[in-house]
């Protein structure tokens, strides 16, 4: 019978799946022309994923909500890193089905795992590791910054225009050009780490940015994303990235992507969290062992 870890770990799982699922299909190493993956193979992902949040659990149990987003969004991005590697051509091949891949390799398990056991030590280094909400935000632009630290602290965006006082248009112009500075400042910090640790120099291809005629579009499609997160709903970026024109979709796409690289921990609640009780990879994830 379920006893109070497996309840923790139920609430983890409808808490994260859709980040994890939203990170991968916009991962650019394996993103589709139109920005979205198929969900077989981003859930083949987000799967092993999963399962090193799993392997952890012991110790990312009962800790605040940044450490069990921090881990989720690193864990994406090294299967991503490591589904790009495993294929010819360093792009995973998700248009036919799941993609052939169970479980990160030991390089990336061993630094979860380190990253598990400093996000749960008592140490002051583990403290500021802790309420860090991402290092690419010190890159932002600070008139454009404040508006994506009120979306992590769950302010609404009619009392964000109260606050800083301007019109609603031109917070939505700004949220916009944040998480699009936001997204790139992730890609180049992702890329010097890869620099440092002499894997290349990263993705140096421009960022996708939406064009003049869809932005008016994708400001309110994101405005309604981050309240709909906000709210417990737990979108799901593919689908809603899909709802623009097809030239905008892979832009869309990154913009929620670096929302979801910040935004809170939620708890789905009423019809949302029966609909993800019965999701297939919830199901799946729900019967790990433990």
């Amino acid at each position: 019978m379920p006893g109070p870890m497996h309840d923790r770990w139920r609430a983890a799982v409808l808490s994260e799946v859709e980040r994890v699922r939203g990170l991968v299909a916009a991962d650019r190493s394996g993103a589709l022309p139109d920005g979205c993956a198929p969900r077989e193979g981003v859930d083949a992902v987000a799967a092993a994923v999963f399962a090193q949040l799993h392997a952890n659990f012991s110790l990312l149990d009962g800790r605040e909500e940044g450490e069990l987003r921090m881990f989720t969004r690193t864990a994406a991005v090294l299967a991503c890193d490591e589904v790009a590697a495993a294929v010819d051509g360093g792009v995973p091949e998700r248009t036919g089905g799941c993609v052939a891949f169970d479980a990160v390799g030991p390089a990336a398990v061993a630094s979860l795992r380190d990253l598990a056991r400093r996000l749960a030590a008592d140490d002051a280094d583990a403290e500021v590791l802790r309420f860090t909400v991402h290092p690419a935000l010190g890159r932002i632009d600070s008139e454009l910054r404040i508006i994506l630290v009120m979306d992590q602290a769950w302010i609404p965006t009619d009392a964000i225009v109260e606050r800083i006082e301007e019109p609603r248009e031109a917070v939505l112009r700004r949220r916009r050009e944040g998480y699009e500075q936001l997204g790139e400042s992730i890609r180049d910090l992702d890329g010097d780490a890869s620099s440092a640790a002499g894997a290349g120099d990263g993705d140096g291809a421009p960022w996708p940015v939406v064009g003049a005629a869809g932005r008016a579009e994708a400001e309110l499609l994101l405005d309604a994303y981050v309240a709909a997160w906000q709210s417990g709903a737990a979108p799901n970026l593919a689908a809603w990235a899909g709802r623009v024109a097809p030239a905008d979709r892979e832009a869309v796409a990154q913009l929620l992507a670096a929302f979801l690289q910040i935004a809170p921990t939620i708890t789905p609640t009423g019809e949302r969290a029966r609909e993800l009780s019965t999701d297939p990879l919830v199901d799946e994830l729900l019967a790990l062992p433990g």
